[in-house]
């Protein structure tokens, strides 16, 4: 399920499958999960959705969408509208150390169906952000990565 749904996301990589197992690891040992805000919409037995929010590392004030996505079969039912509710259990779930109620922070292409979904539920478009990649050339001739974000 996962893999169809990263399918479908804008990415400069090509997509390739990862197991179930080892996304499920990487879950496991993630410090910043949220493990209430885990949500799968389910049709039986059969996973046909998925969000999650993640605490920031750098902030109380800020908790991140880190995935909403469902399976294309399911799609225009209102099931990524249902599971994108995270704002509003951030709302009754946390507080910043001052006692506010923390952002919520996603990310989507402006031509994502699921941005309309966000602008539906009340978040606001921010700026859009440009990362660059520039691969440098050690003395050695190995490849030096510099990133910049």
């Amino acid at each position: 399920m996962i893999f169809e749904i990263v399918q479908d996301l804008p990415s400069h990589d090509p997509i390739t499958p990862t197991p179930l197992r080892h996304l499920a690891q990487r879950f496991a040992d993630d410090p910043n999960r949220i493990d209430e805000a885990f949500l799968v919409a389910l049709d039986g037995d059969h996973y046909v959705g998925v969000t999650m929010l993640e605490r920031s590392r750098a902030t109380d004030k800020t908790l991140f969408t880190d995935l909403t996505g469902v399976c294309r079969t399911y799609r225009r039912r209102g099931i990524a509208t249902a599971l994108k509710s995270t704002p509003f259990f951030a709302k009754a779930n946390f507080r910043t150390a001052e006692g506010d109620i923390p952002f919520v922070v996603t990310e989507n292409e402006v031509n994502n169906p699921m941005f309309q979904i966000n602008v539906k539920l009340g978040f606001e478009k921010m700026p859009d952000e440009l990362s660059y990649i520039k691969t440098l050339q050690s003395a050695d001739d190995t490849e030096v990565d510099e990133r910049e974000e």
